[in-house]
């Protein structure tokens, strides 16, 4: 099956945009985490659609018979539900190891891990997450919340990054800075990337293949190469005073990747984790509704190289800044089909120059051309490759501006060709398609989508996971870094593999977990509040519940402004409220002017009232016109309504104050 993926012609216009069995429309990708995971649209989310009921859930549930050979038969339960109210985790007991998840369970990306054992702590991972789909709001991006880091930050020894990407390592300055990191272990290309911004007394240490490191007292860390679409991935064996924790990060099995130094370390697992024993295995699960093995990074060279050789105009690549190993084939191609490349956006040039210095990229300086070269005609449009990189593989803001003719630096003409080589996020099925449509229209080619040959996905398919629970045999299994759903069919799948359903543990973010040899246990003993931070990149800060309910109410149903003029010397409105509405629909509609003489003869009688009783203070007067408005609108339109602003200005001596 493999073999005939790879042997395929990637589909150009004309030939159909690939569909991935026929669930989303025009691009033919599946919704990461909706359609068969994060990596649903390559192959196409096989079990994604099927229904199920819940076998690991919460609660004392039994569960019954499945078809699928991949499940077991449903007849047990779970020693440790998970725990969803707040409840304050007891004093950690001597030789107790405690692991918390901040955030990265129930959700793709935002990785953060809390371990802790005789007031010493590790942090592993501090990555940013994917804003919600329909959520709007000028959301950026969302991060972990480290309140309760910052609670305990006097014992934290250090933090450890697994990746060098932003699901692993996105907020890792501001994680730095608030939590006053003293030492850090991280891949050595994220210390290239930001070797200028971090403080000057910070201790740094490069994470490298098999070495061990001891942190603090309690503590030895020994990191794993692990293959995944970027570099500098790791898999990790944390060790405490009798205690062993296998914590897989964000992997695949990759055995001949581009960069053969970041293939995954299965020689070394097997001998330094495997043979001496594991106590419980943190274990990614964003794939595991895909089945098989995800193919290797190499696997889509044949695609790329016949796209080369076949280009009547220029190739437009989109793929995550950080996907070294597809940039290290793109710039090898073209070498080898003699071709020039233009880097397109600040990030992706910042992660190839970093590559370049830890040897993971070696072209010449002559390969490349500057995006002003472009529009020079010193070229043929079949010797320029242009690769555009976002953060994560976030392709679609470039994908539209191409589309809509408002990128800044490529104009498209006729016979140019995009290749998408990643996933295209969470809920934009629609708007690919329409901007696909967009494309042909303009005569561009667009090739992407499932066996397109042009991307494979970074995480583990069912095969390997089981492959890892197999190999290292832990005592405790832990699926994590996915959905709800993904969580609990990874715990599932491993029934066959004779895993014991009490001792899965499965979490939601802030469920604290101790883990006790002594007694022979892992329990669920509290959990600490874990909301996700909403930051907006324009107010270079987070915003608050209730400036995201304003936002979303204001892209949904507008603003209401009430004005109001006080005599506040004679107890008296000076004229009647009047009633301003913007980006309220429903002002047009029959039945609003009714409505809207109701409120301000409630606004008129409220204040009224109010004055009469001696209020004479403007917030009084806001106060009660808010009430009334805010109550005759939920009467009219239910939970849905404007944001509401009340303007009072008074009137005293002439002068009119605000």
């Amino acid at each position: 099956m493999e073999n005939s993926r790879e042997n395929r012609t990637p589909s150009y216009r004309g030939n159909n945009y690939s569909n991935s069995q026929g669930r989303s429309s025009g691009g033919g990708y599946g919704d990461r985490g909706r359609d068969g995971g994060r990596d649903g649209g390559r192959d196409g989310g096989r079990d994604g659609g099927r229904s199920y009921q819940s076998p690991y859930s919460s609660g004392n549930k039994s569960y019954g018979q499945t078809e699928n050979p991949d499940q077991p038969v449903r007849n047990t339960t779970l020693s440790s539900p998970i725990k969803t109210e707040n409840q304050p985790p007891p004093p950690l007991r001597p030789g107790v190891t405690r692991v918390i998840p901040i955030s990265g369970q129930g959700e793709l990306g935002r990785y953060c891990w809390y371990f802790e054992q005789d007031d010493e702590i590790v942090v592993v991972d501090c990555g940013m997450g994917y804003v919600p789909h329909g959520m709007k709001g000028g959301i950026d991006r969302v991060l972990p919340n480290i309140d309760y880091l910052k609670e305990n930050k006097q014992k934290i020894t250090a933090l450890i990054t697994s990746g060098s990407h932003e699901e692993s390592a996105g907020d890792l300055l501001n994680f730095i800075k608030e939590l006053e990191i003293k030492e850090v272990f991280l891949p050595g290309i994220l210390i290239e990337l930001h070797k200028e911004s971090f403080p000057a007394d910070l201790k740094i240490n490069k994470l490298e293949n098999t070495k061990k490191y001891s942190i603090g007292h309690k503590f030895k860390i020994t990191a794993f190469s692990a293959a995944f679409s970027t570099v500098d991935s790791f898999s990790l064996l944390i060790e405490t005073p009798g205690m062993r924790i296998f914590y897989n990060g964000s992997s695949k099995i990759d055995h001949s990747p581009p960069i053969y130094s970041c293939r995954t370390e299965i020689a070394e697992i097997a001998k330094q984790v495997a043979a001496l024993g594991v106590d419980l295995l943190i274990a990614n699960s964003i794939n595991v509704e895909t089945g098989g093995y995800t193919q290797s990074e190499s696997a889509v060279i044949k695609g790329i190289d016949n796209l080369y050789s076949q280009a009547q105009g220029r190739l437009i690549v989109l793929t995550g800044c950080n996907f070294i190993h597809r940039i290290k084939i793109l710039t090898d191609l073209a070498q080898k089909h003699k071709k020039k490349v233009c880097f397109i956006g600040e990030s992706i040039q910042n992660w190839v120059k970093a590559a370049q210095k830890c040897g993971y990229l070696n072209f010449a300086e002559s390969l490349v051309i500057q995006p002003s070269e472009l529009t020079k005609g010193k070229l043929k449009a079949n010797e320029i490759v242009c690769i555009v990189g976002d953060l994560e593989g976030n392709i679609m803001k470039p994908f539209l501006d191409l589309a809509y003719k408002r990128h800044s630096q490529i104009e498209l003409t006729e016979g140019d060709t995009i290749v998408v080589s990643a996933n295209p996020p969470l809920g934009t099925t629609r708007l690919l398609a329409n901007a696909i449509d967009q494309l042909f229209v303009q005569g561009v080619n667009v090739v992407g989508g499932k066996d397109s040959g042009v991307h494979v996905g970074g995480f583990a398919s069912k095969e390997e996971l089981k492959f890892m629970y197999n190999l290292t045999r832990p005592t405790y299994f832990l699926p994590s870094q996915g959905e709800n759903r993904q969580l609990i069919l990874h715990a599932e799948m491993l029934g066959i593999c004779g895993v014991n359903p009490k001792n899965v543990v499965i979490v939601d973010n802030g469920n604290v977990i101790d883990l006790d040899k002594s007694r022979g246990r892992a329990e669920i003993v509290g959990k600490i509040p874990t909301q996700p931070v909403f930051f907006s990149n324009s107010l270079d800060g987070s915003l608050d519940k209730q400036s995201l309910d304003e936002r979303r109410s204001l892209s949904s149903d507008g603003t209401l402004v009430a004005a109001l003029v006080v005599d506040f010397t004679k107890s008296k409105l000076v004229a009647r409220p009047v009633l301003k509405a913007f980006g309220s629909g429903f002002t047009m509609k029959a039945g609003w002017a009714e409505i809207e003489e109701t409120i301000i003869s409630d606004i008129e009688f409220a204040v009224a009232r109010a004055l009469q009783n001696g209020h004479t203070d403007i917030g009084i007067v806001r106060h009660v016109t808010h009430d009334v408005l805010n109550k005759r609108l939920r009467e009219r339109f239910g939970m849905s309504k404007p944001v509401l602003s009340i303007v009072v200005q008074e009137l005293k001596q002439q002068e009119v104050k605000v």
